[in-house]
């Protein structure tokens, strides 16, 4: 007697997986175009505002970090 067997549903698994690759990659480069924008801007910010670089340091440096710690306090709550 030869049984049944159940009709193969791996590619819905495979496409479901690529499409949540895809998505995954989307969002790395998002997250890295976001890291970057500051360092690709930082001329023009700086001559816009007439700001030394120890004080650009001090906007992209120490702002960013307690911005970042502040939001981590927020969403953990």
């Amino acid at each position: 007697m030869i049984a049944a067997t159940a009709p193969d549903t791996s590619y819905k698994s495979k496409a479901g997986a690529r499409i949540t690759l895809g998505m995954l990659c989307f969002v790395y480069v998002l997250n890295f175009l976001d890291r970057q924008l500051i360092s690709i801007l930082a001329k023009p910010i700086q001559d816009g505002l007439n700001i030394t670089d120890g004080q650009l340091g001090l906007l992209t440096g120490f702002y960013f970090a307690l911005f970042i710690a502040s939001s981590r306090f927020r969403s953990a709550g």
